[in-house]
């Protein structure tokens, strides 16, 4: 079985190794023992000094495939990048939901309205993996007051209703 994974959670390259902190990077490398392929689908950044050795573990080389999606580390970075990088995002996705058998994807995640349209589209059986919640864990939300509270409200609002849409 060929399973594709996308997570939000920037991966660094440095050296030409893959280097993270997510612990749920643990999942797709543990499952690529039993599986005929696994591919991870992240954004990717270089690093921004030495220092990220310290807090970053690498990937083992040759576990499992990955695919970049480009430098964004957020909601607001992903919309900066996607009137430019829209069209190749969904080429790139359709090919990875294509290649593979299962796709699973981690929520919130601002790729997801791409990555269900392909998947439906497709065909393909889609895992969805609620990993938090939007609504109290947006520090911009809980931490602001007035306009600011509001426009921060609306947009939590507009990603919630996103993410019921994908998983429904």
């Amino acid at each position: 079985m060929k399973l594709l994974f996308i997570n939000e959670s920037p991966l660094v390259l440095a050296g030409g190794a893959y280097h993270t902190t997510e612990i749920w990077t643990r999942i797709p490398l543990f499952l690529a023992e039993f599986a005929e392929r696994v591919t991870l689908l992240a954004p990717v950044r270089p690093p921004k000094d030495d220092a990220f050795s310290a807090t970053h573990w690498p990937i083992p080389a040759g576990t499992i495939g990955i695919e970049g999606l480009g430098d964004y580390r957020s909601y607001a970075g992903y919309y900066r990048l996607w009137p430019w990088r829209r069209r190749s995002w969904s080429r790139q996705v359709e090919r990875l939901v294509a290649d593979h058998d299962l796709v699973i994807l981690r929520f919130p995640s601002p790729i997801a309205p791409i990555v269900v349209s392909w998947a439906r589209r497709l065909k393909k059986p889609l895992v969805c993996f609620l990993c938090g919640d939007l609504a109290t864990q947006v520090d911009g939300l809980v931490q602001s007051r007035g306009l600011k509270k509001l426009f921060y409200r609306l947009a939590v609002d507009f990603f919630l209703r996103q993410e019921r849409a994908c998983c429904s």
